[in-house]
């Protein structure tokens, strides 16, 4: 490793050695490719969100690192497998999307796996699953420009449609793509994207309020400028999709909720610990078993597993002053002690917060869209997410429920353990 004006320059070798490692070969060793293509069709039987984040990015090998180690000695074969890999994930999960974009469209690997026969059928699915939005809206994320993704996605995916025999398909497609061009024209150009961005944060900062617009997550306030950016391609006949936007606004929700339902206690839920009441009663055993599960949930979470989805914080949010869970264990009353004479109106608050969770919009609870627009099943293109992007955007900001403004207000009764929680991490 070298240090040029006090920055490290880490090598080709360097950089990766450490995925030939993981696989116990040597540098540059062409077994590699054996190896990880083994890795990544154990990896597509798996259909666990926080497991294939991890293959995509957070643990190593990391799949940018198995690409770059593989890169010399790669094979049609090899484009294969993480093109099947790939397509794997976007079956299993909507979370995921912004991931593989940023693969085929941002690192340009759909120019790879178009040459192959299983990376042009994974290309044809893909497009079936998520339509002509998905290869378009990479470049709100500012990497790739909007005119050049329209014509580089279309290129592609009709070279691959055309080879599957889907020539009807691809002449739509092209089409498709000229009219869009013509919506991206009606923004203004790229400039245009740049100032809806700088409009959706500014819309979004005048309905919530400075305050809990300063609260929110980095993360969450990029959410909800990409959700207004889609919709205003959405109303601008550039995209479709709107279930994009409900997505994102959902997971604004379940983000802001684990910081402040979960985060102030998480190194509490490590060291906790659950006893089993003893009952001839069957009830009785099914009741304390549920409990188990619930806080089973938050143990891993605590000692670093995934964080709990939104409809599980649902379920838990029941347990925060329940007699038998506190039989079971001191955890929850723990947590109370901690907020001391905040507890009741804590209590109070989540209570109320939660209370939207039985509403409905086109039959569905803020749970249901979540899981719908996440992990989308046969029949759910048929939701007409429109009415329920306008529903949960009210939920987020309007009165009664105004549900950012009362997480902001959990925040502030949580705050002394949140501060105490981050000071022992």
């Amino acid at each position: 490793m070298d240090i040029v004006n006090g920055i490290k320059i880490v090598s080709h070798r360097e950089s990766l050695e450490p995925v030939f490692s993981f696989f116990g070969l040597e540098y540059d060793d062409p077994a590699l490719l054996t190896a990880a293509g083994r890795f990544l069709r154990e990896a597509s039987s798996n259909a666990d969100v926080g497991f294939l984040r991890g293959v995509l990015w957070e643990r190593s090998p990391g799949f940018m690192g198995l690409w770059g180690a593989c890169a010399r000695h790669s094979s049609r074969e090899w484009i294969g497998v993480y093109s099947s890999f790939l397509l794997h994930v976007v079956s299993t999960t909507t979370d995921l999307d912004h991931e593989i974009k940023r693969l085929l469209l941002g690192e340009q690997l759909i120019s790879d796996v178009v040459r192959t026969s299983e990376g042009r059928r994974a290309l044809n699915t893909i497009l079936d699953l998520r339509g002509f939005d998905f290869f378009l809206s990479y470049y709100f994320c500012g990497e790739v420009e909007g005119g050049f993704l329209i014509d580089f996605s279309t290129e592609h995916l009709d070279v691959a449609l055309r080879s599957e025999g889907r020539v009807e398909r691809a002449d739509t497609l092209q089409a498709d793509a000229e009219a869009r061009k013509k919506g991206l024209a009606s923004v203004g150009g790229e400039g245009g994207l740049a100032n809806l961005r700088a409009d959706g944060e500014r819309a979004w900062y005048d309905y919530l309020g400075h305050e809990t617009w300063r609260m929110l997550a980095r993360e969450s306030r990029t959410e909800l400028t990409e959700a207004f950016v889609i919709q205003a391609m959405i109303e601008r006949r550039f995209l479709r999709d709107w279930a994009p936007v409900a997505l994102a606004l959902t997971k604004v929700i379940e983000a802001e909720l684990a910081v402040a339902l979960l985060r102030p206690w998480k190194p509490q839920f490590a060291r906790a610990e659950f006893i089993e009441v003893p009952t001839d009663s069957r009830r009785e055993k099914d009741r304390i078993s549920w409990r188990k599960t619930c806080f089973d949930l938050l143990k891993r979470y605590g000692q670093g597993g995934a964080e709990p989805t939104l409809g599980q914080m649902q379920a838990l949010s029941g347990m925060l002053d329940d007699p038998l869970m506190d039989r079971c264990t001191t955890l929850f009353a723990v947590m109370r002690a901690s907020l001391g004479e905040s507890a009741a109106p804590f209590l109070a608050r989540v209570e109320k917060l939660f209370a939207c969770f039985k509403e409905k919009v086109e039959g569905k609870t803020l749970v249901d869209l979540r899981n719908a627009s996440a992990h989308p099943r046969r029949g759910e293109h048929l939701l007409d997410w429109r009415p329920a992007v306008g529903w949960l955007r009210d939920l987020l900001g309007t009165p009664p429920a105004e549900l950012l403004s009362q997480i902001r207000e959990v925040r502030r009764l949580t705050a002394r353990q949140e501060k105490a929680s981050a000071e022992t991490t």
